[in-house]
């Protein structure tokens, strides 16, 4: 199960709502939620971390498509 959904548990119990109306929402066994909400503070921890890895990981992906990018226009007047 995704960090997503696992974090839209939380978001949705935290808001009030019962874990019966989650379980239906989110579509997931009861047991999954509840095991879930035992892990609230682990879970939202991850959440600190998968956010600066994944805008990193963003940043890289980009540097590398404007170097590839590069390559080509240098290739492209190279060639002519």
């Amino acid at each position: 199960m995704s960090l997503a959904v696992k974090l839209n548990a939380i978001s949705h119990t935290e808001a009030g709502e019962q874990h019966l109306d989650v379980y239906n929402v989110i579509d997931l066994a009861g047991s999954t939620v509840h095991s879930v909400m035992e892990h609230k503070i682990k879970i939202k921890e991850c959440r600190k971390i998968a956010s600066p890895f994944n805008f990193l990981l963003f940043l890289i992906i980009i540097i590398i498509i404007i170097i590839i990018i590069i390559i080509i226009i240098i290739i492209i007047i190279t060639v002519k």
